[in-house]
Order: C-alpha cells, then structure tokens, then sequence
C-alpha cells in the first residue's frame, strides 16, 4: 500500500498529523537551542549557587504573569531537567531528521 492508496479521509488525517509534528520539530529545536545557552551560561551560575543554601529563594524578575520566586534547589532540578533533555535529545542525528522535517532555517531562533 502507498500513500496514494489511502482514502481521503486517511491521507487528509495523515498529513494534518505530519504538519503538526513538523512543527514540533522546529519548535523542539528551537527550544534545544535556548537550552544550550542557558546550559553555557549555567558553570556561572552554579558558582553563585553554591553559595547559597537549597532552601534559599530567589525573586522572580521574569515579569511572567503568575511566576513565583524559586528556591536554589528547584533552579538545580530545573537545569537538571533541561541538561537531561539536551543529553537525550539534541545529539547532531536528530537535529539532522529535524531538520529534513521542518527546514534547516526553521530550527534557528
């Protein structure tokens, strides 16, 4: 069976779920790329970190609607998290597939 052997309906239902995971697919690496600066900046930060107790908070300065301060342990098992994502899924093959996928120019930003 082909592509073309599908029925409208199955084609129209597989290339709506094809465009969306395009999509996520730059928006992923877009994503990976924010992580990696702030993953370059983070042997900075973790310096200051150190100095600081896991209990201690830090105030929000985001101006995000609804964020609350963080305590220095939640920032550690945040980075964890985003540095475990960047080991998982960031290597050079997915962002080769990725990049197939959405566009080379749509992985930037």
């Amino acid at each position: 069976m082909t592509f073309a052997d599908l029925t409208a309906e199955q084609q129209s239902v597989l290339s709506d779920y094809v465009r969306l995971m395009r999509a996520w697919c730059g928006e992923q690496a877009r994503t990976n790329n924010h992580a990696d600066a702030l993953n370059a900046q983070y042997a900075q930060v973790q310096t200051i970190l150190g100095e600081l107790q896991p209990d201690d908070v830090v105030t929000d300065g985001s101006g995000l609607s609804g964020a609350m301060a963080l305590t220095v342990g939640e920032i550690m098992s945040m980075t964890a998290q985003m540095q475990g994502i960047l080991a998982a899924y960031n290597s050079e093959g997915l962002r080769q597939a990725w990049a197939k996928a959405a566009g080379p120019s749509n992985l930037i930003g």
